[in-house]
């Protein structure tokens, strides 16, 4: 056990405190200043105009509906499914009868308060797994991102998608042995609300279900798998019973449809051609038979495959995971920028470009790390190095970000897809780094157990019990 009042690397707590503030307030300034600094060339505009439409008609028509003409007042919105509802809810207490800056503002300004929260919540969830310094690290690299920054100024679903995934895992962390009742629900309902702001998370909710199921003792595994359902359930469900009840089905296909055959176009080009690129599916003629229905775009997908099997069969298998996680955008304005902006201060700040520089030299290493963390987390070897509850967390982050970029690989890897899973990504790079640091460091013997981030010095030494 460490000496109390240690941390890994001989920091003190105070030290390790005094990093985490600082950390902390860069991040806050980096988000403000990026607010303050990049005004958005019509920030209402494609998806964005959407989710501002979904809440305006629910708040002041009581009709959930994406109907950009009933945002304008010029029909009576028909309730839809077009969109899942959980970032239109987020929006709906900043907005007023007119859609106004100022209303924007209030909502940028609340995703530069939960985007900050996020660096914490990074840091508790990685300090808790692998240890205090591992926590800085991850919290600095979240802070400093550059796309999770520019993710605030946009009323876009990323920012809260990220902290709800994060926050997801980091109460999975704190399940205790035996798991608290409460906190598994709580994790079942945040999984929910995750899915509720993006679609590609509703899935997940069935191989953590196995994972957990797999995970605990065989007389809990029922107990734990159905309070963790049930708790989701009640986020998700009602969404579900709203569907059957409105438009007579439990969702609107169309966003499938239109994921899977945006995802169908090699580098994202149409045959090739360099101005199509991003957009492929608007130079297609014909798109629109492609993606009238599901069995027209599986169909679409079966003959590609069949005409040119090595080409497509390299581009889902590599060229979409690369898509997804490269740095520059390919809808959009260009490296982090979704939409198109004025002015930003990654275009004259020194500070600012001295961030982004140094995050887009360690890109790929991380996202090279990451994927190799995601790995380590399954070998038995080394995920023995973890308490149960730990693992079971470990392996929770693993298994999220690979099955979302599956989900994405599968469908359009856009690279601001992969934004919100940026967060567990930093995490996941440290487990390799503090694998490797943990086989300099004095073992137990064999037949004593250690919580590998106790005796690694995270403070966590209570973790097998309740925490």
């Amino acid at each position: 056990m460490p000496v109390v009042g240690q941390t890994q690397g001989g920091l003190s707590r105070r030290a390790v405190g005094y990093a985490l503030l600082a950390i902390i307030a860069t991040a806050a300034l980096l988000r403000i200043d990026a607010w303050l600094g990049t005004p958005v060339d019509t920030p209402l505009r494609a998806d964005a105009a959407r989710y501002y439409a979904a809440a305006h008609n629910l708040r002041f028509n009581g009709v959930y509906s994406t109907d950009l003409a009933a945002l304008a007042g010029q029909r009576t919105p028909v309730p839809d499914a077009a969109r899942n509802p959980g970032y239109p809810l987020f929006l709906m207490p900043f907005i007023g009868p007119v859609p106004t800056q100022s209303a924007v503002d209030r909502v940028v300004a609340a995703q530069v308060l939960i985007s900050t929260s996020t660096v914490l919540f990074v840091y508790l969830l990685t300090a808790r797994l692998l240890g205090r310094g591992w926590g800085l690290g991850a919290a600095l690299l979240t802070a400093l991102s550059p796309h999770l920054i520019n993710a605030n100024i946009y009323l876009l679903t990323e920012t809260l998608f990220a902290f709800l995934l994060v926050l997801f895992a980091y109460v999975l962390a704190r399940l205790g042995e035996p798991p608290r009742r409460s906190l598994l629900m709580i994790a079942g309902g945040l999984l929910g609300g995750a899915a509720l702001v993006h679609p590609s998370a509703q899935h997940f909710i069935l191989p953590w279900l196995l994972l957990l199921w797999l995970a605990r003792p065989r007389a809990l595994r029922w107990q734990a798998t159905a309070l963790a359902l049930l708790g989701f359930a009640l986020i998700f469900g009602p969404w579900v019973g709203r569907n059957l009840a409105a438009i007579g089905s439990t969702g609107d296909d169309q966003p499938i449809i239109n994921t899977i055959h945006h995802g169908l176009y090699p580098e994202f080009m149409y045959n090739g051609r360099p101005e199509s690129f991003g957009y492929p599916y608007r130079y297609d003629p014909h798109s629109p038979e492609i993606a009238a229905d599901l069995p027209s775009v599986f169909a679409e997908l079966y003959r590609r495959f069949t005409e040119e099997p090595w080409r497509h069969l390299h581009w889902f298998l590599v060229g979409k995971p690369i898509a997804l996680w490269s740095w520059d955008t390919v809808q959009g304005a260009g490296d982090s920028f979704t939409y198109p902006v004025t002015d930003s201060p990654y275009y004259h700040h020194p500070g600012f470009q001295a961030t982004h520089w140094l995050m887009r030299m360690l890109h790929w290493p991380l996202v090279t790390l990451g994927a190799l963390g995601a790995l380590l987390a399954w070998l038995p070897q080394t995920s023995q190095r973890w308490s149960p509850v730990h693992r079971l967390a470990l392996r929770s982050v693993s298994l999220l970000v690979l099955f979302l970029t599956l989900v994405h690989i599968v469908g359009a890897p856009f690279p601001r897809y992969g934004t919100p899973l940026r967060p567990l990504l930093y995490l996941l790079a440290m487990v390799a780094p503090a694998l490797l640091f943990a086989r300099q460091k004095p073992t137990a013997s064999s037949d004593q157990h250690v919580d590998w981030p106790a005796h690694m010095g995270s403070g966590h030494a209570d973790d097998r019990r309740l925490v």
